[in-house]
């Protein structure tokens, strides 16, 4: 396909992870950054109000080197390979994803400083601590969501705040906040909720948790009288 279709890589695999979350009793909550991705490294926020992560898209492998033209993308990366902190932190929490399509089209992730911050991305000049992408931390779509939802992968709310809150530090005079906007799931009409900050957007999930799902009642053994 000559097009690329990002959008639609996207809404495909929240869908999906929509479904898998509903199956395991969860509530999946995700958040365009709505042009903030220039100062995040990231087009959205999911979380299941247990973890969060900040997720970057691309439509094909072929399309991570556009990193590259973004100027604060080097920034991160070169402070990331500075800071053990922060890169621990965005570890747990920073992804990048991708269409790949063998056998029909799927989506696979990467940890975004493993597979963006290198000098095969960006130019074999810059002074990169890594050359290459680390292809061993790839996981496809389906790997991520279970790894996500039994809490092995993602950053509790207090380390993704700290996380955010550094990446727009790095831009100066830029937003101390990110602004966020969410269907309101508890609402039979069409109804969003403006979020000012990361932090306004978890009081609102802790207040409006979802109600646990009731499951049938075990049907009596039929080897017992």
């Amino acid at each position: 396909m000559d097009k690329k279709h990002e959008q639609s890589i996207i809404d495909g695999f929240f869908d999906h992870f929509k479904e898998i979350a509903e199956e395991n009793g969860e509530r999946l909550t995700r958040c365009s950054s709505d042009g903030q991705d220039s100062l995040l490294g990231g087009d959205y926020i999911f979380t299941n109000n247990t973890m969060f992560v900040l997720a970057e898209f691309k439509y094909e492998e072929e399309d991570i080197k556009s990193e590259k033209k973004k100027s604060r993308r080097l920034n991160l990366c070169l402070s990331l390979d500075e800071d053990v902190r922060r890169l621990q932190q965005s570890l747990q929490c920073h992804y990048i994803g991708w269409s790949t399509n063998s056998n029909g089209r799927t989506v696979e992730f990467n940890k975004y400083y493993y597979e963006v911050c290198n000098t095969t991305v960006f130019s074999p000049s810059t002074p990169l601590q890594k050359t290459t992408p680390n292809y061993r931390e790839r996981k496809k779509a389906d790997r991520l969501i279970n790894d996500f939802l039994n809490g092995s992968i993602g950053a509790s709310y207090k380390v993704f705040e700290v996380y955010i809150d550094w990446l727009l530090s790095l831009e100066e005079g830029g937003s101390d906040s990110v602004e966020l906007i969410s269907r309101d799931p508890n609402s039979k009409k069409m109804k969003m909720i403006d979020f000012k900050s990361v932090y306004d957007l978890k009081v609102w999930l802790d207040y409006n948790k979802p109600k646990p799902t009731k499951k049938p009642p075990t049907p009596p053994s039929p080897f017992h009288p």
